[in-house]
């Protein structure tokens, strides 16, 4: 399934796999265009590729009003912290995949939705989402006429965590957290998924010397809680898997990367 330069992934029910490469609205070659990265409320215009920085603060992206049939606009969050989210609204009576729903979000980095509109209902229907790749779990496309795939994942994001003296860790952002020690630190826990794995790696600033206190429910390997590394920049890796509510098996990766 060849495809051409502009083209864009399709569903086609008539397709063996369900989809196909179609020239997207707007003619060969046409495409989305990138716009500066924004970091607060941004309202899209047709065929705008919104790139997102949420560092600072989560903020909306508003969807053109009544554009023309067929329009497309994609959303992106390229870099964030603290968990901070994009919501993208719909304007006017336009809906988004529902007659009732009027919004859709992006929690994750990296995470994109690609809307395209469907003037005679009044409909942004979401075409594409990577949520499953970029946030973890499985990308299924059950959606697929006839093949019903599921792919595992086999990357994950590193989402670095701001010290302080408890720092929460959100699991529905990434499986992979990363934290540098200025000071000792309780480490808690939010949003776990059921069964979930994932690992968190601690750094020792220049000073070194740090302490956790680790979030309760831990079935440490061996039956003993691990001494953290203490030199300088030091690295050490932890990995977790939840097996019920609050209760994680625990173990080391590895200690003292330098």
């Amino acid at each position: 399934m060849a495809s051409l330069d502009g083209d864009v992934l399709t569903f086609d029910s008539t397709q063996p796999l369900g989809i196909k490469w179609a020239t997207p609205s707007g003619g060969s070659g046409s495409s989305l265009t990138a716009t500066g990265v924004k970091t607060g409320s941004y309202t899209a215009a047709a065929g705008d590729l919104v790139t997102c920085d949420t560092t600072s603060a989560a903020f909306t992206v508003t969807l053109p009003n009544a554009p023309a049939d067929k329009t497309q606009v994609c959303v992106k969050i390229v870099a964030q912290a603290s968990g901070h989210a994009v919501t993208v609204g719909s304007a006017g009576s336009d809906v988004i995949d529902t007659s009732t729903c009027t919004s859709a979000t992006l929690s994750c980095v990296r995470q994109a939705l690609l809307f395209q509109y469907a003037a005679s209902s009044k409909i942004w229907y979401i075409i594409a989402d990577n949520a499953s790749v970029t946030c973890g779990g499985l990308l299924n496309i059950s959606l697929f006429p006839t093949i019903g795939l599921e792919i595992d994942q086999c990357i994950s994001v590193i989402q670095a965590e701001t010290y302080g003296s408890t720092t929460t860790m959100n699991l529905a952002t990434a499986n992979w957290h990363s934290l540098t020690l200025t000071g000792n630190t309780t480490i808690a826990l939010s949003n776990v998924g059921t069964n979930q794995q994932f690992t968190i790696m601690l750094t020792q600033n220049s000073s070194g010397g740090h302490t956790v206190t680790w979030f309760p429910g831990i079935k440490w390997s061996g039956g003993t809680v691990p001494t953290l590394s203490t030199a300088g920049g030091a690295i050490d890796l932890f990995t977790f898997k939840q097996i019920g509510s609050a209760s994680y098996l625990g173990c080391v990766a590895g200690q003292a990367f330098a």
